[in-house]
């Protein structure tokens, strides 16, 4: 079970330069390691990492924030543009009715 899931587009966790991570990486760290301390247990936090706007939506999504307890949407105009990051929102609305 996951406690935290993190919905973002894709595109805004793109690295400004090669030698970096993208800021959503970065802030999913932190998070996790802001809540270990502050829970003094490691929370687990899901996002989708490898699939892109392109790939099919997986059933491993839909189950993977089913079982979260948090949703996280990190907002931008990607992200409100995106089908696949509305339709996450719709599931996971759903799933908590």
């Amino acid at each position: 079970m996951n406690d935290i899931f993190i919905s973002y587009a894709h595109l805004d966790d793109q690295a400004l330069d090669e030698d970096q991570k993208g800021w959503i990486s970065k802030f999913h760290r932190v998070l996790e390691v802001k809540l270990s301390q502050l829970l003094g247990e490691s929370p687990t936090i899901w996002r989708d990492r490898k699939l892109s706007g392109s790939d099919v939506y997986d059933d491993k999504i839909v189950n993977e924030f089913k079982n979260a307890q948090v949703m996280i949407s990190i907002l931008s105009p990607r992200y409100v543009k995106s089908e696949w990051c509305n339709r996450e929102l719709h599931e996971f609305y759903k799933a908590a009715e």
